[in-house]
């Protein structure tokens, strides 16, 4: 790590880096709250925006790469193999459409992606802005994805166990 890694930063990137972190975490939470099974996992989640929103305040690139991955991770999941962006669309629609809902938990599937789509796009605008990239940059950012797979696998793993098997049965399918 240089000296400009660790140099705080709170350019417009950063904010909102931290904003979608931050709604992110309200996603979480209010999943949590409709889901009581989920809840203890998600509090363990919110950790990684948590990092992901401070280490890009200190310009340390570890905080991209994991923003990035789990960014990725999720809505790729939630969008291939769940289908649970889709069903929050739908809760969505009908909310516009008729002014109701019928699965407040769906509903927060729409605002999950939507909000990992936009840090994806602020992390992209963050990490192009940084003065120090270099190739082995790609090195940081793939060990910080690995890192925040095992870590979420591992919560999961803990902190809701039954939800391995339907992650197997999807990605294997």
């Amino acid at each position: 790590m240089t000296a400009a890694d660790s140099r705080p930063s709170a350019d417009p990137a950063t904010r909102a880096i931290a904003i979608f972190c931050a709604g992110f975490i309200a996603v979480l939470l209010v999943s949590g709250y409709l889901e009581h099974e989920v809840l203890r996992l998600h509090l363990a989640q919110s950790l990684i925006y948590l990092a992901i929103a401070a280490l890009c305040y200190r310009q340390n690139k570890l905080g991209y790469g994991i923003g990035l991955a789990i960014s990725a991770e999720w809505n790729a999941y939630n969008l291939f193999s769940s289908g649970f962006i889709a069903a929050g669309f739908r809760q969505l629609s009908l909310l516009l459409r008729e002014g109701r809902i019928s699965n407040a938990g769906h509903l927060v599937g729409a605002l999950g992606g939507i909000d990992h789509f936009a840090l994806i796009a602020c992390l992209i605008w963050g990490y192009a802005k940084l003065p120090s990239k270099r190739f082995r940059d790609v090195f940081i950012l793939l060990g910080s994805a690995f890192l925040v797979t095992a870590y979420f696998l591992a919560i999961v793993a803990w902190l809701w166990p039954q939800f391995i098997p339907r992650l197997k049965a999807k990605l294997l399918h």
